[in-house]
């Protein structure tokens, strides 16, 4: 059961699970809603619920804190029931949660938050963690990074830039040298394939690229694969709290022989040829 399953994660794993043969079932805010029990309860003989369901976005989570929070925490908790009833595997897709880091971040770095949105991502995270204590349930969380593909809204970075270049206008940058960890979505749908068998009854994933790159590398890099030269501009945004992110994800390599098979160049070429 993908729970979630349209948006932007969602609808890419919802198509790879279904072309490797998985019997997949799907719950969306088109037939459901996750932070209600009935809605999940209504499934049944589920074996794993891969969960990339939750309100997303860090601007607005300021606006509407109480909803966030709401919202987030109490459709992990709904999720988090079924399977300790139902002694159902979970994979919980979390968020980046450490801060800023000069140094590649490992699974033992402080959790930190800057926004609501982070919180209510730190509450659910620490909620799987707790209920794995007590009840033995078999979960897995996913602290993702900038994943990033075909299909994702605009008010991120990348499709932000590819907007702004086709229609010929400058491109605004809060900051020229933040640094973002990019994976590109098929590497994570694999990732996911490689989770579904994965017997360990509790572990915690970093997922990236473990590489950085900067805002004005990612720009520059698009305008390259277009042949266009839009004039781009740095508005130095002060409140920019997170100026580094770089994912260590040796774990991964070690425990499922992992690691990503598109480099940011061809993520990005495959993403514009789409």
């Amino acid at each position: 059961l993908i729970i979630g399953s349209k948006g932007f994660l969602g609808r890419h794993l919802s198509k790879s699970l279904k072309n490797k043969i998985h019997n997949v079932y799907e719950l969306s805010r088109l037939n459901g809603d996750y932070t209600k029990k009935n809605s999940i309860n209504k499934y049944k003989n589920i074996d794993l619920i891969i969960c990339v369901a939750g309100i997303v976005g860090v601007s607005e989570s300021w606006k509407y804190p109480h909803t966030y929070l709401e919202k987030n925490y109490i459709g992990t908790l709904n999720v988090l029931e079924y399977c300790r009833i139902n002694k159902t595997k979970l994979i919980f897709v979390s968020s980046y949660l450490y801060g800023n880091s000069k140094l590649k971040t490992t699974e033992k770095n402080r959790l930190y938050f800057t926004n609501p949105y982070d919180l209510s991502k730190k509450f659910s995270d620490n909620l799987c963690s707790a209920y794995n204590k007590l009840f033995d349930i078999n979960i897995i969380i996913l602290r993702t990074f900038n994943i990033y593909g075909p299909g994702q809204k605009k008010n991120f970075l990348i499709p932000f830039i590819i907007d702004k270049i086709k229609k010929r206008k400058k491109i605004e940058l809060n900051s020229f040298y933040s640094k973002r960890d990019y994976l590109y979505i098929d590497d994570f749908c694999e990732l996911i394939s490689l989770l579904i068998n994965y017997e360990k009854n509790f572990q915690i994933f970093n997922v990236g690229s473990g590489k950085s790159y900067t805002n004005l590398t990612i720009a520059k890099t698009l305008l390259s694969l277009l042949k266009k030269n839009n004039y781009i501009v740095e508005k130095k945004n002060k409140n920019s709290e997170i100026y580094s992110t770089h994912a260590n994800i040796s774990k991964l390599k070690k425990e499922l022989n992992w690691e990503p098979k598109i480099s940011l160049k061809k993520g990005l070429t495959k993403l514009l040829k789409l």
